[in-house]
């Protein structure tokens, strides 16, 4: 990642941005324990997913908690 203070919209792809853990639509706020740091492209490929789901589909785990339930 890069540090960049071009506005967000002229950022390269792998910028380093602040992610709320807990979006600001969603009552986050800006303190320091609801910030991460974040590449621009995960950043925005998060959308309105939760941190932690985002992060377990980022890792592939996603898809082997719904293998799993295969069973029924």
């Amino acid at each position: 990642m890069v540090l960049s203070d071009r506005p967000p919209w002229r950022q390269p792809p792998n910028a380093e941005t602040l992610e709320h853990l807990r979006r600001r639509s969603d009552g986050g706020r800006n303190n320091r324990d609801n910030i991460a740091l974040a590449c621009k492209r995960c950043n925005e490929e998060r959308g309105g997913m939760d941190w932690l789901l985002y992060t377990s589909y980022r890792r592939g785990e996603l898809w082997e908690l719904i293998g799993g339930c295969n069973d029924f």
